[in-house]
């Protein structure tokens, strides 16, 4: 990964240099690649409606900006529809286009390549076809007029991301158990439906060219821990609108020795139901119609320990009418709370050294 990045600063100096010489930079996508007996050394490509010709050379720096492949895309012609960044200058030699015509053409010094063709169209369920496409954030989604409905951040494509600490806080064997738990549970939100929903939207809005693409973001992150569990978050972020992203946080807590999923509750001296009514009541700025709505469908997955006490994290689609989300929750200052949490509970620590430890209140 520092490899790709300084690789990508590297052509961008080179693109910057270039802004002070005879060489042009240009986007496009290219059409057709034109091969020498081993490899590609040349290629058309489209830009605004209009062909350009661009020759390689032995010279050529072809800098990839995205994970998982390399300059041998290109120079094999791995994928078609490839989009670049050419910087490179004017070639007395002109290419010639399939229609016959000779194209201006020019000599690369520097290829960026931007995006590829990624896996098979998306129908949606008007029939219109989306194109997917692997940029350097991730998976990228395209409307037939080319305009992009939803950028996922995710380089790497279908890999769930989960964090992983010294196996010394968390043995070898129990944190690859957590991390398999979570590759099985996949991605928290529908691809598909993200789409469909920034698809409605853009239409909604007559199409403009401004239009913000919608996004999808997901991770796994290590939290605190103690001398007996560990604790996860995943945290995704979407598009509520094309104006709007929200978050939703998915939080667990796992054996540290075994890697087995525990209950939330079990943190507690008192059982489920006492704990459920309690934190009700604590959350006073919720008129009680909002705390009886919320008593049916409250989730441990949207409680966390955190530095500074107990955080509940309501998303906004539970109460969609309003603002949201509902953020809050006790402090450790708060003597009942801390009264209500086993004694083994504390001192926390942060698996990464970087926050403080959480040591057990004081009276």
């Amino acid at each position: 990964m520092k490899k790709r990045t300084w690789l990508l600063l590297l052509a961008l100096a080179l693109l910057l240099m270039a802004g002070c010489s005879s060489e042009k930079t240009m986007d496009g996508t290219i059409t057709e690649y034109l091969r020498s007996d081993t490899e590609v050394n040349a290629f058309l490509m489209e830009q605004d409606g209009k062909t350009i010709g661009v020759r390689l050379t032995g010279e050529t720096g072809i800098y990839p900006a995205l994970v998982d492949i390399t300059d041998e895309a290109l120079r094999n012609a791995e994928y078609p529809h490839m989009e670049v960044t050419v910087t490179g200058e004017k070639a007395e030699e002109k290419l010639t286009a399939a229609d016959g015509t000779d194209v201006p053409t020019y000599t690369a010094s520097v290829i960026i390549i931007n995006s590829i063709p990624y896996g098979d169209p998306l129908i949606l369920e008007d029939g219109t076809t989306v194109q997917v496409r692997l940029n350097r954030e991730g998976l990228a989604y395209y409307a037939p007029d080319g305009m992009m409905l939803l950028q996922i951040h995710n380089q790497i494509p279908d890999d769930i991301f989960v964090d992983r600490v010294d196996f010394d806080v968390f043995p070898k064997e129990a944190q690859q158990k957590v991390i398999d738990h979570y590759e099985e549970l996949g991605f928290f939100y529908d691809t598909a439906y993200q789409v469909e929903r920034a698809w409605a939207e853009y239409n909604e809005l007559g199409c403009p060219k401004d239009f913000r693409a919608y996004v999808a973001r997901q991770s796994t992150a290590t939290s605190y821990y103690n001398d007996r569990v560990i604790f996860y978050c995943t945290n995704v972020t979407l598009s509520r609108n094309t104006r709007r992203n929200y978050e939703k946080y998915y939080n667990a807590v796992y054996d540290r020795k075994t890697g087995e999923q525990v209950s939330f509750w079990s943190l507690f001296k008192p059982d489920e139901n006492y704990m459920r009514q309690w934190l009700l009541v604590q959350l006073e700025p919720l008129d009680a119609d909002r705390r009886n709505q919320l008593a049916e469908v409250l989730s441990p997955e949207w409680l966390s320990l955190g530095y500074y006490g107990l955080s509940i994290h309501i998303p906004w689609d539970v109460f969609p009418d309003e603002e949201g989300p509902f953020i809050g929750g006790p402090f450790y200052s708060y003597e009942e709370f801390t009264s209500l949490l086993q004694d083994w509970v504390f001192p926390l620590k942060d698996p990464h050294g970087v926050s403080p430890d959480v040591p057990a209140p004081t009276a």
